[in-house]
């Protein structure tokens, strides 16, 4: 045949090659292009194969960093960024192209998280320093401190180099310091009040040593008159008291310093007494004082003593041995620390003459008149001159007391008349008591 007939045919990988002869050229350059293909293919997973090694280098490099950043102390938040970058790096290791991009985007999530933090933690650091160099300024520190500016980031700083910094506490910085005007002004009330606690103190430092020293006074005062009355007769006292009388205010409030420490006081004791008695009585209180015994019971009381003090006038001054009553008028006599002069003797009598039948006699004394060395009186030899005068004791004598005793006694015979047994008083010998005296402060 002149022509031949194109017969279409396919070589070995099932292209068409449309003739025999002809169709060479075009296989092969159908062959060029596969090859071709086939190279871009290799390179382009060649490429994702690169890719995920240096992905997976650089999540190894991380995770040596947050290793290293959790020996030293790292933070729950660090602890738990280091826990998501581990979920990120197994999401980006995956293989695909879709997995390569999901784990960049929390890459740079995690980025722009860090920098916040970053920018948080040196705005504070700032703050506190600012703060810090106010706070010195205004405690007059040294004026030309001032605030340094921040210093600019490092060239090259990354969101790694962040996690290779150890999160060292904070300094503790005071809150409560004063600011500068507040602290004039605290300065000058503060000033102001040790002037007027110094000023006060120089008073009370004055008015105590003038209180001290009128102490002394009326403390000397009281010695030298109450060592008088003990070593004078009844009349003696009375005149001095009367030619003197501001002696006596003197003597009653060293007296009344004196009975103060005690721990338990005579004209309470009686007081108590009488309370439980019958409230007809009639009391007769000799060396009354200030009348306090009077103002203590229900009964009515006659109160004699040397002078009439103003806060007392129902008093009625006189000589105890000679007091402006009826015969066995009264239902009580009573001596509370009264027996002073050295004619004592005379003042029971008296109150024997006062004293109805059977009326009732209180004594208290101090113990240490009563100890019966070089002739002075005992408790003994008092009570028995008593009996003499013609009392009887109601009961024992009380010395329980450390300060004083108290004795009781109930009157036995009438006299007939004033002074008409002056006989009888006459027999009786008083034992001497020994002076009441008090020691120097």
């Amino acid at each position: 045949m002149a022509s031949f007939m194109r017969v279409p045919s396919f070589d070995d990988d099932g292209d068409a090659v449309m003739g025999v002869g002809g169709g060479r050229e075009e296989a092969a350059a159908s062959a060029r292009e596969r090859e071709t293909a086939d190279d871009a293919r290799v390179d382009a997973l060649a490429k994702k194969r690169r890719e995920r090694e240096e992905s997976s280098s650089r999540e190894d490099s991380r995770a040596r960093g947050e290793r290293r950043d959790g020996r030293r102390g790292m933070s729950a938040n660090g602890r738990e960024g280091k826990k998501n970058r581990r979920r990120e790096g197994k999401t980006s290791t995956g293989g695909d192209g879709d997995d390569a991009k999901t784990g960049g985007a929390s890459r740079e999530e995690r980025k722009k998280t860090s920098g916040k933090n970053l920018g948080r933690r040196r705005r504070a650091a700032e703050k506190r320093r600012r703060l810090a160099e106010e706070r010195r300024a205004a405690r007059g520190g040294d004026a030309r401190a001032e605030r340094k500016p921040p210093e600019p980031e490092p060239a090259g700083r990354t969101v790694d180099d962040d996690y290779d910094e150890e999160l060292l506490p904070e300094p503790r910085l005071e809150t409560n310091d004063p600011v500068s005007a507040s602290e004039s002004e605290d300065d000058e009330i503060e000033a102001r009040r040790r002037r007027a606690a110094a000023a006060g103190a120089a008073g009370a430092k004055s008015s105590s040593f003038m209180n001290k020293m009128r102490a002394k006074l009326s403390g000397g005062q009281f010695r030298m008159l109450n060592e008088k009355l003990y070593t004078t007769t009844g009349d003696e006292g009375l005149d001095l008291v009367k030619n003197a009388p501001e002696l006596f205010e003197a003597y009653h409030a060293g007296f009344r310093a004196q009975v103060e420490s005690w721990p338990t006081k005579p004209v309470d004791v009686v007081a108590a007494l009488l309370k439980r008695s019958p409230k007809s009585w009639i009391v007769a209180d000799f060396g009354c004082g200030d009348a306090e015994l009077g103002r203590l019971i229900e009964q009515k009381c006659h109160s004699f003593d040397l002078q009439t003090p103003e806060s007392a006038p129902e008093v009625v001054a006189c000589n105890m041995s000679d007091v402006p009553l009826d015969d066995a008028s009264v239902d009580c006599a009573v001596f509370s620390l009264s027996l002073m002069g050295t004619d004592y003797g005379s003042f029971l009598e008296e109150a024997h003459r006062v004293l109805k039948p059977g009326g009732l006699l209180w004594i208290a004394e101090v113990r240490s008149r009563f100890d019966g060395k070089n002739g002075t009186a005992s408790v003994a030899s008092f009570v028995a001159a008593l009996a003499a005068l013609g009392f009887k004791r109601k009961r024992d004598v009380d010395e329980r007391n450390t300060m004083f005793f108290t004795a009781e006694f109930i009157k036995t015979w009438v006299s007939k008349g004033k002074h008409s047994n002056t006989s009888t008083h006459r027999a009786v010998r008083w034992p001497p008591l020994k002076a009441c005296t008090y020691k120097r402060r």
